[in-house]
């Protein structure tokens, strides 16, 4: 009789321990509406990318005057783009730090690898955003 009741506390000691643990959201809403980004179990947390952007969104995008207009052409113009951007990155900034603007016009661009810029003060911009503004068929890694 023993046995039995030792064996059946185990079992429940099993079972109470197969139980999953109610899990916390890892993110949740906080004061203001502003979202929370906790640790899960294994000490990971979500990046909160909410500060991202210029001046961490504390400040307005400068006016940048543009130095290079880019309009679409059929394929490939992650070169032509880069080289825009690279271009812009050689002049000397201004008073404030800025180089200039790479304005893209109104249409598809095709970018089958990465842009990058590597001088500060550059600024990628285009004109209006869908269908009637400029956006990419980004189709490379990155």
């Amino acid at each position: 009789m023993k046995t039995f009741f030792t064996l059946m506390l185990c079992a429940l000691a099993l079972t109470i321990s197969a139980v999953p643990k109610k899990l916390t959201p890892v993110i949740s809403t906080g004061p203001g509406g502003r979202l929370v980004y906790d640790m899960d179990e294994a000490g990971d947390r979500v990046p909160d990318f909410s500060t991202c952007g210029y001046a961490g969104q504390q400040q307005a995008v400068p006016k940048v005057p543009v130095r290079v207009v880019v309009a679409p052409v059929t394929g490939d113009e992650t070169v032509r783009i880069q080289k825009a951007l690279d271009y812009v990155g050689s002049l000397p900034p201004d008073a404030r730090g800025l180089r200039g603007a790479v304005l893209l016009l109104k249409g598809e661009y095709h970018i089958f690898g990465q842009l990058r810029i590597t001088q500060s003060g550059v600024v990628l911009r285009g004109q209006g955003m869908g269908d009637d503004g400029t956006f990419d068929t980004h189709a490379g890694p990155g």
